[in-house]
């Protein structure tokens, strides 16, 4: 397969200190920074790559210091590994936008979606290509505020990662367990789905379920990995962009 499952181990404008709850930022005493500095585009008014909903929901809420409107440099860091490590000045994922929802189980509000900025831009960037389609991006758990040990997860610090539900034939914005309603299942949207991911996404390797069979586009197949643990998830793991 390529992969084993042994293998994978299931800005100088950042002026603010970490009040204890997290990666809370001052406001740049340095000045607003250049009004634009890439291609701008419909979801970023400022080309800086970090969307203005992202911008709006970290900036306004206190998490980083993010504004539209400004040049920002994408604050997050993924320290260690998955498996072992932590997250520093980590973006939150909006709870929705086009395309995706962000789903809860048993944790409380922004506690479970956070991540660093190429991994909140993945799930972004795959909600609106699919937004034509009748899928909706699903997302569960990404990482804790500061990442470090999140149960019941083994992996899940360090900002790199996050859970997806299956697309089920009814579209429901529901769990999908593949041991409780296989029938509910499909395949051909799911392969959809992970294609998405890979056009938007550096991604490292997806775990599925050993019952999940989608087909992909050529090169794609060797990191979708077979594992036990995932017959209600699927799990994604991006490349960290500053190793």
């Amino acid at each position: 397969m390529g992969l084993t499952l042994a293998a994978i181990g299931c800005g100088d404008f950042l002026n603010g200190a970490d009040d204890g709850g997290g990666s809370t930022l001052e406001p740049d005493a340095g000045g607003p920074g250049p009004a634009v500095c890439g291609p701008v585009r419909a979801w970023d008014s400022d080309g800086d790559g970090l969307s203005d909903r992202v911008e709006d929901n970290n900036g306004s809420n206190g998490y980083v210091d993010l504004r539209t409107g400004r040049c920002d440099e994408d604050p997050s860091m993924a320290e260690g590994s998955p498996n072992a490590g932590s997250l520093t000045f980590g973006l939150n994922l909006p709870d929705r936008n086009t395309g995706y929802e962000h789903f809860y189980g048993t944790d409380s509000i922004d506690s479970d979606d956070w991540g660093i900025g190429a991994l909140v831009g993945c799930v972004e960037a795959t909600g609106r290509r699919l937004a034509s389609t009748d899928i909706l991006v699903q997302v569960g758990d990404m990482s804790l505020r500061r990442g470090g040990t999140f149960p019941p997860h083994v992996a899940h610090q360090n900002g790199l990662e996050a859970d997806f539900r299956y697309v089920r034939t009814d579209r429901a914005a529901i769990p999908l367990d593949l041991r409780i309603e296989p029938e509910a299942f499909d395949p051909e949207a799911t392969g959809q789905l992970l294609d998405a991911m890979f056009d938007e996404c550096d991604i490292d390797f997806i775990l599925v379920d050993e019952s999940v069979e989608v087909d992909l586009s050529p090169g794609r197949q060797t990191r979708v990995v077979p594992s036990d643990g995932h017959a209600n998830h699927f799990h994604l793991r991006i490349r960290n962009p500053r190793p």
